[in-house]
């Protein structure tokens, strides 16, 4: 049965869990603690990073915890652990939006962004939009969601270029 064997706090809701099977998983919390439960979480940064691990699940001192099962095969823990693949890659889900690591198309480091039936590739550097369009607020909300985790998501670009790559080796 696989279990989170140590959790570190990168940035934010962001953490790097280091798995009983020995791989590692950087996961955005923040979508995951909702309700009246966790809402002390979302708004206290200090207690969040109190974070430990209890008998392989995550746990806080004011007594929230997140069940490995749950949390380890929601759709944010499955995506992220495809990264290595190089296929498309759905990596978060912002709003009523999907982002995507797809490396084709361009060198520089960018996101797909699917709202509705509006799609746009972004840069993750800096925000800027490479082809298509997304409404004026949907925009702004990814490149502050880009500014928020962009280690983990160009990490993210990194390892699906790099498998794309070694996939596509003679």
């Amino acid at each position: 049965m696989l279990r989170i064997a140590s959790v570190s706090v990168l940035y934010g809701h962001t953490v790097r869990l280091e798995l009983t099977n020995g791989t590692t998983r950087v996961l955005d919390l923040l979508p995951m603690l909702r309700g009246p439960l966790f809402r002390p979480l979302v708004d206290d940064i200090a207690l969040f990073r109190r974070i430990e691990v209890v008998h392989g699940a995550l746990s806080w001192p004011s007594g929230q915890d997140l069940d490995p099962d749950v949390l380890l095969h929601t759709k944010i823990s499955r995506t992220n652990a495809l990264a290595s693949t190089g296929a498309k890659v759905a990596v978060s889900q912002l709003e009523d939006m999907v982002v995507h690591i797809w490396p084709s198309g361009y060198d520089c480091p960018h996101v797909l962004v699917i709202c509705g039936s509006a799609r746009a590739r972004v840069k993750i550097g800096d925000g800027e939009v490479l082809q298509g369009a997304l409404p004026e607020l949907k925009l702004e909300a990814v490149q502050r969601w880009l500014v928020t985790h962009r280690s983990a998501i160009a990490l993210a670009w990194v390892q699906a270029v790099g498998a794309s790559e070694t996939r596509s080796a003679p």
